[in-house]
């Protein structure tokens, strides 16, 4: 039986021993938590492999971790410690490691009616991060007489061939050797995993007398032999599979032959392997690492299995079956040319696959991928080699039809086309994956377990794609991620995976909100040392003095009164940052990450801002349904957003598992909290009223309307409560230019006077003694005490300013603050004239 575990030991060899070498004693002990924020332990990192961590802790002792149940913050470090010795890690192994291993192939019993098909590679290497080799030939563009440019060994090695330039390529150091003695024109090539053979294969289509195979010495660019092949078409005969079985062996299938041949390296010696004529297609044929198996399917869709052949014994291995579909074999006439007389002929045939359309053998050798569509559908099926059985079959929605794959790593599946990730256990598309910059079209693959290699215009490129990138490229697609996405916060969960409940309210009950608890701010906050200045527009702020805001340009910014110190969030480009709320505690802030619609929901640890969790609303980049409205933090562990839509929605901290889910009865345009966060209040138009909900339990509390409101539309701006939870304001933008203010009574639910104004105010605030104030346009700001109750006779009060720069004004617990230089000041607001009333609490 194949033994798993000594494959991965050996090819994770670089994240263990050299971490433990040159990484352990810089490392500095941290605590290690899971990702629920538990306390896993606390020590330095000793080694990471693809499954687990090990620690050495404060007690001398040693534990392992599994990767898994990590934390981001964790996972991050972890990941990073590994990049940063990449390069380390593999010259070492490289030195210590011969490139050819010799391989065993001890005669495996049956198990049952299958003996074990695994057989692993013949060579190990390590190719590290950023390898640069420069070509001037675009990558698109293929040899003149081959449909492919760069030609891969079909086992895993670190050797290429770029075909158009006759130039062999080791991706561990970047040294290319040009065979600039090496004919330039053939039909087909193919590399030897070792490096040392290169196969050109020669037709009359590009001149050659006879169709023949060149051998040819890479390291002294020269011939070895030429084998003359056996050809049913001697004038352009179309070979579908012509590569390397390993090291020693060369395997080629013509279209029209009823056989395959296997050629023997060090003598030219040719063996027919019996096989059906149809067997044609090139989706129909892989190689195991070592060369000792071929995997085909025996003929167009009129085989139920994968047959194995053993390729040094020259007999059949065994076979795989192909699940069984629902509604059977199809039945089916198909055309068929008789070879002897050239007739077209017809028959009836039962297909139990349409076509074959891939297969691709894992690094290890332990699994075959097997892509083929039927019945207008594509399906996947993986098979375990050690044991003959199915792994995983999954039905595709559309077809997929591979060109090239390759595998990172046994653990997590095959690489399609150089973008889609089959997952090995479940036969699923994992991911999509994003072209970089200037990448070619479909020629990123992965040439080791980390690292991936893509062309562009000027050059070839290794890059490391870790697991735990993989990882979150799942995480993502699971949770709906989009190309959109890309660079921003790792998403958390799918939203909304329960239907929204109706709007119902049970019975009478009060309106009033608990009473605001502000707790008292600096009368001045500076900024630290070092802090670059505040530059933030539409701001949000907790009672203590913690602000977050969008930052100048596409950012956000946070900063903390108490202490003056400042922590920023920069997006990708073109990647728009809107600052939405503050925890009560200051902890967290809420932010909305989006390209060029309002669909995510992100979460920050305020002090660092730091990706927390975060949410996109829905798999579509352009569903203005689930656009979010208004987004905000009801505590620590909770998050609330009302979309276009009309459903009010709630999740728990950091795990976003949904609380409620709510059908709102209007179309709102903005919400905001009570003081106390106890309730949420939402608003579509003047004439819809105000919905009141609980914000715990999402249960309907009631809703303010008025009739006479009825013909004014509009869209909700800002809404403010009197420090007694009594009295509640807002102001609707009702068109150009054009402000309507609302003072409701919550005792009764019945407004207390409504109010058009050309003030455009931004935001409501009762200040000082209850004073309603308005902060008023965006550019400049100004803000406007609404004197003796009256909301006709608006005193504008301005700060007063060393510089000339109109300020921002923030809205800090009950005051209003203005930045200064670099020092924030809270607004002086003068007292009122004697007898005077505040307002909104006639």
């Amino acid at each position: 039986m194949f033994d798993l575990s000594s494959y991965r030991q050996r090819r994770w060899l670089l994240a263990v021993l050299l971490l433990i070498f040159f990484s352990a004693a810089a490392l500095p002990a941290r605590e290690w938590k899971s990702g629920e924020g538990q306390l896993l332990a606390d020590g330095k990192l000793l080694a990471a492999d693809s499954q687990q961590i090990t620690l050495k802790l404060k007690d001398q002792s040693v534990t392992a971790i599994p990767l898994a149940s990590l934390s981001r913050a964790d996972r991050e470090f972890v990941d990073a410690t590994l990049a940063k010795s990449d390069a380390m890690r593999a010259a070492f192994y490289n030195q210590t490691h011969p490139l050819v291993q010799n391989v065993e192939r001890p005669v495996t019993p049956p198990n049952g009616k299958w003996r074990s098909a695994v057989d692993p590679p013949q060579v190990q290497f390590a190719i590290p991060a950023g390898v640069k080799i420069p070509f001037t030939v675009d990558p698109n563009d293929g040899h003149p007489d081959s449909d492919e440019t760069f030609i891969f060994p079909t086992g895993p090695s670190p050797f290429l061939f770029h075909a158009p330039t006759r130039t062999v390529c080791d991706l561990r150091s970047g040294s290319t050797q040009m065979l600039r003695k090496a004919p330039a024109q053939f039909s087909a090539s193919a590399i030897s995993p070792d490096g040392k053979l290169l196969a050109l294969l020669f037709t009359r289509a590009v001149g050659a007398q006879e169709i023949c195979v060149v051998l040819w010495d890479i390291a002294a660019d020269s011939l070895v032999r030429t084998i003359t092949l056996p050809t049913l078409d001697d004038d352009d005969p179309r070979i579908d599979l012509f590569a390397f079985a390993g090291a020693d062996r060369i395997v080629v299938k013509e279209f029209s032959a009823q056989f395959i041949l296997n050629i023997t390296v060090s003598d030219g010696a040719l063996k027919r392997l019996p096989c059906d004529r149809d067997s044609a297609t090139r989706g129909g044929f892989a190689l195991s690492p070592g060369g000792q198996f071929l995997f085909f399917y025996p003929d167009v869709g009129q085989s139920d299995r994968v047959l194995v052949y053993d390729l040094i014994t020259g007999k059949p291995h065994g076979h795989l079956l192909i699940p069984a579909h629902p509604l059977g074999p199809e039945e089916r006439t198909i055309s068929h040319i008789n070879m002897e007389s050239g007739v077209n002929e017809y028959r009836r045939v039962r297909l139990w696959i349409e076509q074959a359309d891939g297969m691709s053998v894992s690094s290890s050798g332990r699994y075959l991928f097997f892509f083929y569509s039927r019945h207008y559908q594509g399906e996947i099926v993986c098979y375990d080699l050690d044991r003959g059985g199915i792994v995983a079959h999954h039905v595709l929605k559309d077809e997929l039809e591979p060109r090239t794959t390759s595998w990172c790593g046994d653990d997590f599946g095959c690489l399609v086309d150089g973008e889609t990730l089959v997952a090995r256990k479940t036969c699923e598309v994992c991911f999509e994956r994003r072209q970089l910059d200037g990448e070619a079209n479909r020629t990123a693959r992965f040439v080791d377990t980390d690292k991936l290699f893509y062309a562009d215009r000027q050059a070839i490129h290794i890059v490391r794609m870790s697991q735990w990138d993989i990882d979150k490229g799942i995480y993502n697609h699971i949770a709906g991620a989009t190309d959109r996405d890309e660079g921003l916060p790792l998403l958390t969960a799918v939203p909304n995976p329960a239907p929204p409940t109706a709007w119902r309210v049970p019975g009478n009950q009060p309106l009033t909100v608990a009473p605001s608890t502000t707790s008292a701010p600096p009368q001045s906050a500076a900024f630290a040392p070092n802090s670059s200045k505040l530059r933030i527009s539409e701001s949000y702020a907790n009672d203590a003095g913690r602000i977050v805001g969008s930052d100048e340009g596409y950012g956000a910014a946070s900063f903390d009164m108490a202490t003056g110190r400042m922590a920023r969030y920069v997006p990708p480009e073109s990647t728009r940052s809107i600052a939405r709320d503050v925890s009560v505690s200051g902890r967290y802030a809420l932010l909305t990450l989006d390209y060029d619609s309002k669909l995510r929901l992100d979460v920050f640890a305020a002090e660092t801002m730091e990706p927390y969790a975060s949410l996109r609303m829905s798999r579509s980049r352009t569903d203005q349904a689930k656009e979010v409205i208004w987004g905000g933090l009801v505590d620590d562990q909770h998050l609330a957003a009302v979309t276009q839509d009309g459903v009010l929605t709630c999740w728990t901290l950091p795990t976003c598992h949904q609380v409620y889910s709510v059908q709102l009865p209007l179309v709102p345009t903005g919400a905001f909290f009570s003081p106390q966060r106890d309730r949420i209040l939402l608003a579509g138009g003047a004439n819809d009223g105000i919905a009141i909900v609980d914000s715990a339990s999402g249960e309907a509390i009631g809703r303010l309307h008025d009739i006479s409101l009825s013909s004014i539309f509009g869209e909700l701006k800002t809404g403010a409560f009197s420090s007694d939870g009594k009295t509640l304001s807002v102001a609707y933008d009702i068109g150009p230019g054009n402000r309507l203010i609302s003072i409701w009574s919550l005792e009764t639910g019945l407004p207390i006077k409504h109010v058009k104004s050309d003030l455009l105010v931004e935001r409501l605030v009762y200040a000082d003694g209850d004073q309603l104030m308005a902060i008023v346009g965006k550019s400049p700001q100004s803000a406007v005490r609404f004197l003796n109750g009256s909301l006709g006779a608006p005193e504008t009060i301005q700060p007063s300013i060393s510089g000339r720069t109109q300020p921002e004004l923030i809205v800090v617990g009950s005051k209003i603050w203005f930045l200064d230089g670099d020092r924030l000041f809270s607004l002086r607001i003068p007292a009122n004239a004697a007898g005077a009333a505040p307002g909104g609490s006639q």
